[in-house]
């Protein structure tokens, strides 16, 4: 799979952002990794770069951050609460099958729905991405056709996500400053 490259800009085309989703040390040595590269053009003001006598180096909001060695440069900006219903076909036979829906509603009042396709690696073969993006289609036309009762299958698949929403809402300085650098 592809990473995420742009957010609204991505999705503008067919609604739909492919990427691969890391989890773990792979997560912990991108961010790392994007650290490095960065190199000094990370403002470091205000933060605090003493390793913490804890695996939690502060708060925010009230809430644990977990420290991360090396990335100490970062700090916290924004913590979301999302409550998350999910969704999968019970018949392995039906054409959906393969994905799974996603209904997310935040502390904060958004609520937003997702459908997804899990792929093994598509690094060889994009064709899969292709029949998923065009699976996913179909699904979402259907279930905004019987949420409208409208049967024109026009769907809304340019969503914004919820870290997204949250920052036009409530940094939107920061969100401006994002979308500036690409």
């Amino acid at each position: 799979m592809e990473e995420d490259n742009g957010g609204a800009e991505a999705r503008k085309n067919d609604g739909m952002t492919v990427y691969e989703e890391l989890q773990g040390e792979d997560a912990k040595k991108l961010i790392l990794d994007m650290l490095a590269i960065l190199g000094d053009d990370v403002e470091t003001s205000n933060t605090n770069l003493d390793a913490p006598s804890s695996a939690v180096d502060s708060l925010y909001n009230g809430y644990d951050v977990p420290y991360l060695a090396g990335a100490e440069r970062l700090v916290p900006f924004a913590r979301l609460e999302t409550f998350r219903t999910c969704y999968e076909a019970t018949n392995s036979d039906v054409e959906f099958s393969a994905l799974k829906v996603d209904v997310d509603k935040t502390d904060f009042g958004y609520m937003v729905g997702e459908v997804e396709a899990v792929l093994d690696d598509v690094s060889e073969d994009k064709s899969k991405v292709e029949a998923a993006k065009e699976n996913i289609r179909k699904l979402v036309d259907l279930i905004s056709i019987s949420e409208n009762n409208q049967g024109d299958g026009a769907s809304s698949m340019a969503a914004l996500g919820k870290l997204e929403y949250y920052m036009i809402n409530n940094h939107r300085d920061h969100y401006d400053a994002c979308v500036k650098s690409g």
